[in-house]
């Protein structure tokens, strides 16, 4: 399983901007597609499960950005290289 999550990491760094955006739209829509398939008496709690899951990787996402922001505000040039 190591080994899985290791190649795909590898095969990640190579994505341009695009290949992100397209990856996250697939998941989006992904997404979109089982929250249609939840019973509507399950949607509650499936709500607030992913209500927690969002807040919680969002903060993690954020605080990582927050900090190369600061990092490069203060003066330590953090290079983000960005390909379209």
């Amino acid at each position: 399983m190591r080994e899985l999550i290791d190649r795909a990491v590898q095969h990640i760094k190579g994505y341009s901007l695009l290949d992100m955006s397209l990856l996250k739209l697939c998941l989006l829509s992904l997404g979109a597609i089982i929250g249609i398939s939840i019973p509507k008496k399950r949607s509650k709690l499936v709500g607030v499960i992913c209500g927690i899951v969002f807040v919680s990787t969002y903060a993690v996402l954020m605080v990582d950005f927050i900090s190369s922001f600061i990092d490069r505000f203060r003066g330590r040039c953090v290079d983000v290289d960005i390909e379209l």
